[in-house]
C-alpha cells in the first residue's frame, strides 16, 4: 500500500516540474520576444539572431508585422498560421513576404521588412529607427 502511494507522490511532483518549466519556458520566449522587438525598433536591426516561430508564439507575440519595401503598407502575419517548421527563425521568414499589389505589378517583387512582433493584429509600435545626419 505504502509503495502505490509513493508512486503516485512521484507522478504529482513530475506533473508539478513540468508545469513550472513550461512556465520558465514561455517567460523566457516572452523576453527574447520582446529583446528582439527592442532591437529593431531602437537600433533599426539586426534581424539574426530571431527567436523562432515557436517561441513567438509561445512568448504571446501571434503577429509579425511587416512592411513593404516599395509601397511602404503594413501588414500583420498571423504566425500560427505560417506552414514552416516551429524550429524556423522568424528572420527567414523575410525572403517570402511579398506584398500583393506590388506583386502583380512587377516581374521581380520587392521583398516585405520584418518590422516588430505584435501581441495582436493591427498593434503598432513605437516609430521605427530613423538614421541620424
Amino acid at each position: 500500500m505504502g509503495h502505490r502511494g509513493s508512486r503516485n507522490n512521484r507522478g504529482i511532483i513530475l506533473h508539478y516540474k513540468e508545469e513550472e518549466a513550461k512556465r520558465a519556458q514561455q517567460v523566457a520566449d516572452r523576453l527574447a520576444c520582446e529583446a528582439w522587438v527592442e532591437r529593431l525598433q531602437q537600433l533599426g536591426g539586426p534581424l539574426q539572431p530571431s527567436p523562432s516561430l515557436r517561441a513567438a508564439i509561445n512568448g504571446g507575440f501571434p503577429f509579425l508585422r511587416v512592411e513593404c519595401n516599395a509601397c511602404q503598407q503594413s501588414a500583420w502575419v498571423d504566425l500560427r498560421n505560417v506552414r514552416r517548421p516551429p524550429a524556423t527563425p522568424l528572420w527567414k521568414l523575410e525572403a517570402s513576404l511579398v506584398c500583393d499589389p506590388c506583386r502583380r505589378h512587377t516581374r521581380f517583387p520587392p521583398r516585405a521588412r520584418i518590422d516588430m512582433l505584435c501581441r495582436h493584429d493591427g498593434e503598432r509600435g513605437a516609430p521605427r529607427h530613423q538614421d541620424r545626419d
